[in-house]
């Protein structure tokens, strides 16, 4: 099982990393524009191995600016991460179109219980927010849509996260290279100096050196495993940019706790979004607790009213500051 937790860095790399964010969001515009078809995402889905080895081959890199080798790789890495996602979500959208009956909780349930049959372990979750985008289709159209890119329309993106996976490793890597004894978190990445990348003058190597919290450090201690960190930007509820490096670490899955004949049987409603109940066999063991859809729906209303309404306060305030 593969932890994540997002440590902050000095903020005289923020600069270096809005260059290498927009240069990021360029390479996954191009990889999305040019894999945007069925061949393309089946291409996608089928490869084995890290993304960035199929993209390589098919994406020259670009003569108008100078990328290094290995940041290059890097961020196709990255940028075919979410092509992948999108290959995921196409094929469970087609493995929910004959299930659907107009209700999404009885199609992701369904599909659920046949991939769990199949040992394959999807998250509900996941299956139910590819259905309840279907089930917003079938009510604006009253019928279905005709493939998954009448569903879904390419993404844009706007965030960019990038990934060390495709270096060449902590003390090899030729974009970041990092060490851990246990309590701090130090290295170094290459980053663009500036927008325009004319030459290999235009990236520079950049210090970082972070402790680790209480819970990493314990989990470090423990014999967790050290997996390549990813470096992103993420704009604070003050309008702040901060550089946050998303520190992965493998642990061992822990065995079940608890007795072994019993089990937490949950079951999703109409009125009431769950109710759940421990069971011995066939004996119910404690009272039925619930969770209620109504008071959660509204609060998820409210949040997504919210962000909508910051979103375009901040579209508008970006359009001023361009004029």
């Amino acid at each position: 099982m593969i932890l994540t937790t997002s440590l902050r860095l000095p903020d005289k790399l923020v600069g270096p990393l809005m260059n290498f964010t927009a240069l990021g969001l360029k390479l996954q515009e191009q990889v999305l524009e040019k894999y945007w078809s069925c061949d393309g995402l089946e291409k996608a889905a089928s490869h084995r191995g890290k993304i960035w080895k199929l993209l390589d081959t098919e994406l020259p890199r670009s003569q108008d600016f100078y990328i290094p080798s290995r940041v290059w790789r890097s961020i196709l890495e990255s940028a075919g991460r979410l092509l992948c996602s999108m290959a995921e979500r196409k094929r469970v959208f087609e493995l929910l179109l004959p299930l659907f009956n107009g209700k999404a909780r009885d199609a992701a349930k369904k599909l659920y219980d046949l991939l769990k049959e199949d040992g394959e372990r999807e998250k509900l979750g996941y299956l139910f927010n590819v259905a309840e985008a279907m089930a917003s289709f079938y009510a604006e159209h009253e019928r279905l849509p005709q493939d998954f890119f009448e569903l879904q329309r390419r993404p844009e993106p706007k965030k960019f996260t990038f990934t060390a996976s495709a270096d060449d490793g902590p003390e090899q890597g030729q974009v970041m290279k990092y060490e851990c004894n246990g309590k701090v978190l130090r290295g170094r990445v290459k980053l663009p100096t500036r927008p325009e990348l004319e030459s290999e003058k235009d990236w520079e190597w950049f210090p970082f050196e972070v402790e680790l919290p209480e819970e990493l450090k314990e989990k470090l201690a423990r014999g967790a495993r050290l997996h390549a960190p990813d470096l992103r930007l993420k704009r604070k509820s003050s309008g702040k940019l901060i550089a946050l490096l998303d520190v992965k670490v493998e642990v061992p899955e822990k065995a079940p706790s608890g007795e072994k004949d019993r089990a937490l049987g949950c079951d999703w409603g109409q009125r009431k979004l769950i109710t759940g109940t421990v069971l011995q066999g066939e004996t119910q063991l404690t009272p039925p607790f619930f969770v209620f859809w109504q008071a959660l729906k509204a609060k998820l209303f409210r949040i997504r009213t919210g962000i909508s309404q910051l979103q375009k306060i901040r579209d508008r305030e970006s359009q001023k500051a361009g004029e």
